[in-house]
């Protein structure tokens, strides 16, 4: 091998050392990981996320932690050119080998690389990392100087920001060798960067053009070979380059290409990008990057509000459907490659497209990337600051800031879904774009030019939100606004609600918020019983959190929930119906956002609600909870966010039928549209209307006079469109006057029927008369949930299981009691 290169992740163990004196351990600690974990397996440290054990861990933080290892070499290493290469260390450490120092750390985010050939022994090195408490970072500088949310000591440390708590997650400020650590050995050189951009593609044909960089010790000719090869190693283009300067640079042409597309839109075609490094005519080092090939843009357009903005993908105008990424974890180092693959199928099996990973998180690990790359799911990145103002003109801060975004912009910019860098999260929140604001000289004299040297293919933003005649304007740019967070919403009893949704306008809406609980089963995992029975409970607030800037003086986040599921559907003293009640919340303001949205398309041309995940056991934002669960919010996505839909407009006296297209095809077919009493099911009116769609659009198949349908003023019904193309029913769409508490309801049977074939199955579910959100309460992903069936009707709901085919399953109506029903094997 012209390279070697072994693990130092087995063996660690750590001291940590009070700020008073004395001292803990040594501990056996895993690496990559984080110290908070390790005590928690130790017995130090109660289980994090259990009812309000996260305040028993605020110790932690001001202790000094040593890790040490040692390790031996191999017995064919060679030791001349040795590197040590630490991937994420968290955050400020001296690192020592064999007594000596070989550097200090200050970023989280950044890797760092000791060479240390002349230092090594054969046997027993010593390996030593030694992270000081935060206390000891912030000797010296100015905490009241500048403005930030939830605390303020952070806008000088190069850490995870939400890891001082957040409105959704207590403070848990981390230590740690998070990321791997390695010892590499090189002969006469080394490769350190290879790059692929899509330049031009048009007709299945791709200008390309590829960048490697590289380090030699050689006085031989060194020259690079590259190859492109698709996922069945087919070579489709191999070539020479000669390095000169420690560059390369090539830009070759491929016919008869596969463009790397959006969920929903196409395929995503990855190809693989292999180079190798020779020196003399022998190979030293080789690299072998994932890529894809597709162009992506923006289109502003102005009209009469303003200016339209709209991603465009490989030429076609794409409607952007998702959410916002938070890391996965308090403690990033313990996501799984399992974890991130399941989250972000979800993502795409919830029919989105569009991810934004905040930037209050971490950079992402090849693992995220992957899986985003593979589902079609399009990124946008933040550079890692948010909401506050930082220390941009001191120097060291800077430029600490301007080597993180150099190492994020090489170590992601080959990743087809990465489609847009924005400078940071809210820092010109409300102000004028022209003007100065926050975080403006970091973006205008860091990233943005690192970006346009190193990434110029790629989209970059200012800040996120920006645009228009202010930062967050629902005219030009992305915005971050929701009809649900609106103080004056909450004083009265909420029967404006969906109006207020309708109203809801912007561009592209990076941020909007709506809140929901997860389900029982997922509370049950951090509160008691008695704690959820209870809903003035302390554990209702302390896992909803707060945002103290909110400026909602008069109700919390969960006081808002309760007030919202109280309005909406009605008192109940049954505690296990009042967290159905919470979960659906969510439901009911994801589903007419996004039929509302899409209506005006592409007027409005991106949805992306806050927040996808989850980080902790927190009930508000997100749409898939800690343990994976799809909320009640998940399914909402799945059924509104599908490429083709059908959506009711209450027009005051009339309704209009809409039928709103994704896909890149015309859809024609028909609209079934029945007035159907609840209580006995008696269909009281039906019509059938022509639809016709063109591609990636959207069109009224006709409009219709509540008066025709008595039961829907009297509300005792509810309206039925039912989207029929093909060879059966894509969508259903639900229309009923008045508020959801005043459905007239009759009570329900159910009847279930459960088949499984390993981790896989269906359930058969029929009704006697109308069931309202009939709800499959187990750990399982779902083809549709919390859906109303019509009397009479049957639906067979397909399911996989989230960790464990379960023995029974359970399913509820609102309107019924619960059915237990045992699932057998097909």
């Amino acid at each position: 091998m012209y390279t070697q290169s072994i693990s130092l992740e087995s063996g660690w163990h750590a001291v940590g050392h009070a700020p008073e004196g004395g001292s803990l351990g040594p501990l056996p600690v895993m690496v990559p990981g984080q110290i908070h974990p390790d005590l928690v397996r130790a017995g130090y440290l109660p289980e994090p996320f259990w009812g309000k054990n996260a305040e028993a861990c605020q110790w932690v933080e001001a202790w000094d932690w040593d890790y040490e290892c040692e390790f031996d070499l191999p017995v064919d290493w060679s030791a001349a050119w040795s590197v040590l290469r630490f991937e994420g260390l968290d955050n400020a450490a001296s690192v020592c080998l064999n007594g000596v120092l070989l550097g200090e750390t200050r970023n989280m985010f950044t890797p760092y690389e000791y060479e240390v050939g002349g230092l090594l022994r054969a046997r027993g090195n010593a390996l030593a990392v030694r992270f000081s408490a935060i206390s000891k970072q912030l000797a010296g500088k100015r905490l009241d100087g500048y403005f930030s949310c939830f605390t303020q000591e952070r806008v000088w440390l190069r850490k995870m920001q939400c890891g001082f708590s957040w409105d959704w997650l207590p403070r848990f400020v981390t230590y740690g060798i998070w990321r791997p650590v390695k010892l590499i050995s090189f002969t006469e050189g080394r490769l350190t960067d290879a790059c692929i951009r899509t330049l031009t593609l048009a007709g299945g044909r791709a200008s390309l053009e590829i960048e490697v960089e590289a380090e030699t010790r050689s006085a031989k000719k060194c020259e690079v070979e590259c190859a492109i090869r698709d996922r069945d190693k087919r070579m489709l283009w191999h070539g020479r380059i000669p390095l000169a300067g420690g560059r390369a640079r090539i830009q070759p042409v491929l016919e008869r290409i596969e463009a790397w597309w959006p969920h929903g839109y196409g395929m995503q075609t990855l190809y693989d990008l292999e180079a190798v490094l020779f020196c003399g005519g022998s190979a030293v080092d080789s690299r072998t990057v994932e890529f894809g090939i597709r162009t992506v843009g923006i289109e502003e357009i102005p009209d009469e509000r303003g200016s339209t903005f709209t991603l465009v993908i490989n030429g076609e105008r794409v409607f952007a459907k998702g959410g916002n990424w938070v890391p996965a974890d308090p403690f990033p180092s313990r996501i799984s490659t399992a974890k991130y693959d399941r989250l972000i199928r979800l993502a795409r099996d919830a029919n989105m497209n569009l991810l934004r990973v905040w930037g209050g998180g971490i950079n992402e690990p090849e693992d995220f990337w992957h899986a985003c790359n593979k589902y079609g799911v399009m990124i946008t990145q933040d550079f890692l600051l948010a909401c506050a103002e930082y220390p941009e003109h001191d120097p060291a801060f800077a430029e600490e800031f301007r080597r993180e975004v150099t190492s994020m912009v090489y170590t992601l910019r080959n990743h087809p879904s990465l489609i847009l860098w924005s400078g940071n999260n809210e820092l010109g929140m409300n102000s004028d774009p022209k003007e100065d604001y926050p975080g403006k000289w970091l973006a205008a004299n860091i990233s943005g030019p690192i970006c346009r040297e190193l990434d110029p293919t790629r989209l970059f933003r200012m800040t996120s939100p920006y645009g228009g005649p202010k930062n967050n304007s629902t005219e030009a740019g992305d915005c971050h606004v929701s009809a649900y967070e609106t103080e004056s919403l909450f004083t009265g009893d909420m029967s404006d609600y969906r109006q207020r949704i309708a109203a809801l306008n912007g561009r592209f809406l990076s941020e909007s918020a709506c809140a929901g609980s997860p389900p029982l089963r997922t509370l049950l995992r951090f509160m008691t019983e008695a704690q959820i029975a209870d809903p003035t409970d302390a554990m209702w607030n302390y896992h909803a959190m707060d945002n103290p800037y909110k400026g909602f003086h008069s109700m919390d986040y969960y006081g808002m929930l309760l007030h919202t599921a109280k309005c909406l559907f009605g008192e109940t003293g049954e505690p296990e119906q009042r967290v159905r009640h919470l979960e659906y919340v969510q439901y009911e303001w994801v589903r007419l956002t996004i039929e509302s949205l899409r209506r005006k398309k592409f007027s409005s041309s991106g949805l992306q609600f806050w927040m996808y995940n989850d980080c902790w056991t927190a009930i508000n934002w997100s749409i898939v909870d800690y343990y994976e669960n799809p909320k009640a919010g998940w399914y909402a996505c799945r059924r509104s966010f599908q490429p083709t839909i059908a959506s009711i407009e209450d027009c005051g006296g009339h309704v209009r039928l809409w039928i709103c297209n994704d896909s890149l095809q015309p859809v024609a077919g028909e609209l079934r549209v029945m007035a159907i009493t609840t209580r006995d099911g008696v269909c009281e009116f039906e019509m059938v209307f022509p639809v016709s769609c063109p591609a990636n659009g959207t069109s009224v198949a006709g409009e219709l006079a509540k008066d025709r349908c008595r039961c829907l003023l009297d509300r005792r019904g509810v309206l039925v469109a039912d989207l029929l193309l093909g060879d059966g029913r894509i969508d259903r769409a639900c229309y009923f006057e008045g508020m959801p508490r005043e459905m007239d309801l009759p009570v329900v049977t159910l009847s279930a029927q459960a088949t499984t074939a390993g981790d896989r199955g269906s359930i058969r579910l029929r009704t006697d008369n109308y069931a309202r959100v009939v709800t499959i309460e187990e750990d399982l992903v779902c083809e549709d949930n919390y859906f109303d069936l019509l009397p009479g009707e049957t639906r067979e709901i397909k399911w996989e299981a989230l960790h464990e085919v379960p023995a029974l399953i359970r399913v509820h109506a609102w309107n019924g009691v619960t059915v237990a029903v045992h699932v057998r094997g097909s």
